[in-house]
């Protein structure tokens, strides 16, 4: 409520500490808090190695969140040496606990070969399991590169019933 303003006056300083407070009492909800803090800058000075410390904690406490958000790190360098292969593992991790953004980066990992060996089979696999409109964008589209049309159709209007803009064209 302090960092967003909502029934209160904004302040990010006030929140990142009593998020700190929280995390260091091992709610799991204030470690994925604080370690964005810590990312973003967000009340705090930022520093991306505190963020990977709290994000990592979190992950402790099997959230997917932070698992995501490792992957993230790991993927892009930030306070961490960039290293694509263990980005896949923690998004695979938070894929494998049911979280959707997580199975849409294991998918699209999977069809570009960033991490982990190439696989449409396996791209495809996860883009499957994963109810999000450019899962089923990506799934009509690779479907019609296997000359499956009537498969390819029925995703690709799912994804513009969902809003997709690719799929509505």
């Amino acid at each position: 409520m302090l960092d967003e303003g909502s029934g209160t006056a904004k302040d990010r300083v006030t929140a990142a500490k009593w998020y700190r407070r929280a995390a260091e009492s091992g709610y799991t909800d204030a470690m994925l808090s604080i370690a964005l803090c810590y990312l973003r800058g967000k009340g705090v000075e930022q520093n991306a190695r505190r963020a990977i410390y709290w994000f990592r904690r979190g992950a402790l406490g099997r959230d997917s969140a932070a698992y995501v958000n490792l992957g993230d790190c790991y993927l892009h360098g930030r306070g961490v040496a960039k290293d694509p292969a263990i980005a896949f593992a923690w998004y695979r991790k938070a894929a494998r606990s049911a979280n959707w953004f997580a199975r849409l980066k294991v998918a699209e990992m999977y069809r570009k070969g960033l991490g982990v060996t190439q696989s449409s089979r396996w791209a495809l696999h996860w883009y499957k399991r994963t109810p999000l409109p450019s899962a089923f964008y990506h799934v009509g589209i690779m479907k019609l590169g296997l000359g499956d049309a009537d498969s390819a159709v029925l995703a690709l209007n799912e994804a513009a019933q969902c809003g997709h803009v690719g799929a509505m064209r």
